[in-house]
């Protein structure tokens, strides 16, 4: 522990502010806001003239006579070393820092406006992923295509390029009635990324349980990549989506891992 003495013979003005005190079963808690100016030799480091402000903790536990028969305290001594000059700043500190401090501490009123904002519209965005799934398994063509633009586009794994909602929802119809009727599709989305306020793009995996069976084909396996855009009236829709099988060619251990990764969503 760092005597009182060395510590005030080393800055001038040094001020210890209460913040908050806690009594309980022979122990005092103080939490303490500490300031001074560097003036004085502060053990080998010279005075550098700087300021320096820390939080502190002390803890006292008192006898049965009511003196102090135990002090403890806690410093944030990262920070004081720093603001000595002693430490230097670094990218890889700051990045911890902010992680650290938390999401309030970290950011400035208008950064923790802009997180918000994404937060929100990256879960609508989100949202219009998981309608056109469940469209697919309501076996309702209409429903799949409805988070789509109206002049937007889709590209089957087999290089089918529809054009349009309603081409979409006509030829998912033809397919949900016949070719793959009573199937489930599961979709997990692995990123969502702004472009731009009113662009992202969105990437996703996709797998399906065929009318009768009980786990994925790991043949139907598919990779989904998405843009979306906001559009005037400030709601989101599926501008193109392109789903490409995911083969893997030579290596069954991808192919392995993604339907185990699918079948964590069932």
């Amino acid at each position: 522990m760092i005597r009182s003495e060395i510590l005030r013979s080393a800055f001038s003005d040094l001020h210890y502010e209460e913040l908050e005190t806690i009594a309980s079963r022979g122990k005092v808690i103080s939490i303490l806001n500490v300031t001074g100016k560097h003036t004085g030799n502060f053990f080998v480091i010279p005075p550098t003239g700087n300021d320096v402000h820390y939080k502190a903790v002390h803890i006292h536990r008192i006898g049965e006579d009511g003196k102090i028969v135990e002090h403890k305290a806690v410093r944030d001594d990262l920070t004081f070393m720093m603001q000595l000059g002693v430490i230097g700043p670094s990218p890889e500190y700051d990045m911890l820092f902010q992680a650290w401090k938390g999401f309030t501490q970290s950011h400035t009123p208008q950064q923790r406006a802009s997180i918000l904002y994404s937060n929100e519209e990256e879960a609508k965005i989100r949202s219009l992923y998981f309608q056109m799934i469940d469209g697919w398994n309501k076996g309702n063509g209409y429903l799949f295509a409805s988070p789509f633009a109206e002049d937007g586009d889709l590209v089957g794994f087999d290089g089918t390029h529809l054009k349009g909602r309603q081409q979409i929802a006509s030829f998912h119809q033809q397919l949900l009635d016949h070719y793959v009727k009573g199937s489930h599709l599961v979709g997990k989305i692995r990123d969502v990324r702004f472009l731009t306020p009113k662009v992202a793009i969105m990437h996703a995996v996709g797998g399906t349980i065929m009318e009768g069976q009980t786990d994925l084909e790991p043949e139907r396996n598919s990779i989904h990549t998405l843009v979306l855009k906001k559009g005037d009236d400030d709601r989101w829709c599926i501008a193109t989506f392109q789903n490409t099988r995911a083969q893997y060619i030579g290596r069954p251990e991808m192919t392995n891992e993604l339907t185990t990764e699918l079948r964590g969503e069932l």
